[in-house]
């Protein structure tokens, strides 16, 4: 009985996480495609900033790719501050740089619209010493300002 018991249990936990697999929100593919409820139209350099454009969102995340983790993995390094909604609804959102330069291969800004979800990301064009150049204008034989 004990064992007709638990295995009922165990198919009961089974279909229920199948259940939730299937219908959990997903995270958008990262094509950086606008979506209905809200986008990130575009990203860019202004130093000392990044600045985010977008419609109808709640937060921006800022995340990199850096040398010290793994290919693929991404690390959150803060949000970026609206600072701006014109008249259309268009969205001004500005993430301040540290003043040091990290060792990054990869920046992108993620999109959040109401209850935490994903609506998009826009990845900055330059990859490697280009975006280090870009984000803190050094380059390999330059060196930091102090």
């Amino acid at each position: 009985m004990r064992k007709r018991t638990f295995v009922i249990c165990f198919i009961l936990m089974m279909i229920a996480g199948s259940g939730y697999f299937l219908l959990r929100p997903k995270m958008p593919v990262r094509t950086g495609e606008p979506f209905e409820q809200g986008s990130v139209r575009d990203i860019a350099v202004e130093r000392p900033s990044i600045t985010v454009h977008g419609e109808r969102l709640v937060r921006v995340e800022v995340w990199v790719a850096t040398v010290q983790i793994g290919p693929g993995e991404y690390k959150h390094i803060g949000n970026a501050t609206l600072v701006k909604t014109d008249a259309g609804g268009m969205q001004t959102w500005q993430y301040r740089l540290s003043e040091q330069p990290m060792q990054i291969s990869e920046l992108f800004a993620r999109g959040y619209v109401e209850h935490n979800a994903p609506v998009g990301e826009r990845t900055l064009p330059e990859t490697g010493e280009e975006l280090i150049t870009a984000l803190w204008g050094i380059g390999p034989s330059t060196p930091p300002a102090k």
